[in-house]
């Protein structure tokens, strides 16, 4: 408390010799509140424009990366941060177990029929019948 007032003695001579900040009557016009409009449209399309950028360059750099000879052909989520993943390398299928640490292969498969016929579940059973 005795710091709080000392500061104060020390701050309010100061305050009180300050002349008080003109006012700028170019605020209150029309011209500077349209170019302020102006302005603050500008840079919401610019980051608009980044975000859209941003999302084109990161699907020509998938594709590029090999998106034809690996692909995630579903998802299973298990809880929170857990979920089951069955992904395509060329011909062979692994099931994924990914947690929030870390990523195991659980089973790998040849020759799947394809997933639009049967759904994920039955394809996991089907595995683990075939694996025991």
């Amino acid at each position: 408390m005795k710091r709080l007032a000392w500061m104060l003695t020390l701050i309010s001579p100061a305050l009180l010799a300050a002349e008080p900040a003109p006012a700028t009557a170019s605020l209150n016009s029309g011209s500077a509140m349209l170019q302020l409009l102006f302005n603050l449209l500008l840079v919401l399309g610019m980051i608009l424009l980044a975000a859209w950028l941003y999302r084109r360059l990161n699907r020509l750099q998938a594709r590029a990366a090999g998106g034809q000879w690996m692909q995630i052909r579903a998802s299973l989520p298990l809880g929170f941060r857990e979920k089951l993943v069955l992904v395509q390398v060329g011909q062979e299928y692994l099931v994924l177990g990914i947690t929030q640490q870390r990523m195991e292969c659980l089973a790998r498969m040849q020759d799947l029929q394809p997933l639009s016929e049967e759904d994920f579940g039955t394809v996991l059973q089907r595995a683990r019948e075939g694996k025991s």
